[in-house]
């Protein structure tokens, strides 16, 4: 035991750490806890950006739509692009049965029952979404709506 090349027990001169490793585990981890800060990020930004919609749409007393919900119209006018529908809420608005009646004799607007189901595909942040329909006639159209036509 006196011997000097002996080693102490409980260490193993055939050790299995290589420290030509290290700095390959030191990335690996640093990697890893960049994706999670990353992740971390990404959930922080969403849960926001969700927030920030439904406070909007309280404040405009609009209800909260989102992407991938089913609602129902409150009425049946469905446009078919974002210009029609700006054009249609202004004719509304503003009571100009004509320029409602223009709208709907070239196309640019058409009817659905009122209380038919709608898969809100995306929405906008000024209070616009594009809808598939899901019943009826014009079952799978896609249109756009205000979202003041939902219940």
């Amino acid at each position: 035991m006196n011997d000097s090349t002996e080693q102490p027990r409980g260490i193993d001169s055939r050790s299995r750490w290589n420290p030509k490793v290290h700095p390959v585990i030191s990335i690996i981890v640093v990697a890893g806890a960049l994706a999670g800060a990353i992740y971390s990020v990404s959930k922080i930004k969403q849960a926001t950006d969700r927030a920030w919609r439904e406070e909007a749409a309280v404040a405009n007393e609009r209800p909260f739509v989102e992407a991938g919900s089913k609602l129902a119209l409150t009425t049946g006018i469905i446009a078919t692009d974002q210009r029609a529908l700006r054009d249609v809420v202004d004719a509304v608005e503003n009571h100009n049965k004509p320029a409602f009646e223009s709208l709907y004799i070239t196309g640019k607007i058409f009817t659905v029952p009122k209380q038919t189901h709608v898969l809100i595909l995306e929405n906008t942040d000024n209070g616009e979404s594009k809808v598939r329909i899901l019943d009826g006639k014009y079952n799978g159209i896609e249109g756009w709506v205000s979202d003041n036509w939902f219940r």
